[in-house]
């Protein structure tokens, strides 16, 4: 039994000036104390009779170093040493930034990886944590012109549609009215979409586009009609086989302007480039290629 309160005191050996750390160390033990008297009370009373024996021996005048902060210093050492490993390999994921604009609203972004991301009108871009080694991820409400940095990882963009994997590209997405449309103007990408039954996966070079319709696989419709495409980014806007009421609702987003339509052949499909670089220039070119009339009333337009 000397042999082990010996051990003890070299442990938790304590001068007569560290009052503080005798107090810590006793907390520490009463603590220990306390479960085994709730597990065993024989064996409690054989750790009180050692805890006096502890206090006796430790009333002598003899000087005692001190070597319990040594001990806990190097036990917090080597726990801080556990965490910053585990953070090494298994980093915490930061929550994900959400980037949106409004009607008649455009911004361009600066992605950490250095990848460049230009939003249109009406549209929200969710960015996931971009971490080194992994595949970057972001997801797309909308339409967004997109310059990807090259790296070794690579850039997915989520639609609701199809995603879209690229690594390092040019191109431009717009998801709205129920299906995805992609143009692909410098490299490559592939469009992966499941139409229920089976994957499906479709590569797209330099100046190919393509469409997917929710539910459904991508299929190519073509090549890029225009140098200067998208035509939102150029003051244009693009028809190719749209309705007159779909015309209208793109004016509409993109100037944040309101159209009312009293004309009644609005389903009529039209193929063809609008100057839009303004709410008034989109309307007279919309009305030269359908013969229709408008009139400007206040914050809107009136179409007959």
């Amino acid at each position: 039994m000397s042999a082990f309160i010996r051990w003890l005191k070299s442990i938790f050996s304590i001068g007569v000036d560290r009052k503080s750390e005798e107090h810590n160390v006793n907390s520490i033990l009463d603590g220990a104390f306390a479960r085994i008297r709730n597990v065993d009370p024989e064996t409690h009373q054989q750790w009180l009779r050692l805890q006096r024996t502890i206090e006796e021996d430790s009333s002598e005048t003899h000087p005692i170093r001190f070597r319990a902060v040594p001990y806990f210093a190097s036990a917090a050492v080597v726990l801080a040493l556990i965490a910053a490993s585990y953070l090494y390999f298994f980093p915490l994921e930061s929550p994900p930034e959400i980037f949106a604009t409004g009607k008649g609203q455009q911004t361009t972004l600066l992605l950490r990886d250095s990848s460049e991301v230009t939003l249109s009108y009406a549209t929200e871009l969710v960015v996931h944590d971009l971490q080194p080694g992994k595949p970057r991820r972001i997801s797309l409400k909308g339409e967004a012109y997109y310059r990807v940095r090259h790296n070794d990882t690579p850039f997915i963009v989520s639609t609701g549609y199809a995603d879209v994997r690229v690594v390092g590209t040019e191109f431009n997405l717009r998801a709205r009215e129920g299906k995805l449309e992609v143009a692909v103007l410098r490299g490559s990408v592939t469009v992966d979409a499941s139409d229920g039954r089976k994957e499906s996966s479709l590569l797209l070079s330099q100046n190919q586009m393509a469409v997917c319709e929710r539910g459904d696989v991508p299929r190519r419709t073509g090549d890029i009609p225009a140098s200067n495409y998208p035509g939102w980014l150029h003051g244009r806007l693009y028809l190719n086989k749209t309705s007159l009421l779909a015309a209208c609702r793109e004016i509409e987003m993109r100037f944040d302007v309101v159209i009312n339509i009293e004309a009644t052949d609005v389903h009529p499909e039209m193929t063809g480039v609008l100057e839009a670089k303004s709410a008034e220039s989109a309307m007279r070119a919309l009305c030269e290629l359908t013969g229709k009339r408008f009139t400007h009333n206040g914050q809107g337009y009136t179409l007959y």
